[in-house]
């Protein structure tokens, strides 16, 4: 449901022109950036089971 609402949340935004899309091409790159980041410590812990 909640994927949902926001998918139509944002295609509101899109179609009704509230996006500064400026913004978003300086975000995009930086959560690619800041989420690998983050992911490669956790990579490298083994869990024993």
């Amino acid at each position: 449901m909640i994927i949902f609402v926001s998918l139509f949340g944002s295609t509101t935004h899109v179609a009704l022109g509230n996006i500064e899309w400026a913004y978003v091409l300086f975000f995009i790159p930086g959560e690619w950036i800041g989420a690998n980041w983050v992911r490669s410590p956790i990579k490298k812990i083994q869990v024993r089971s």
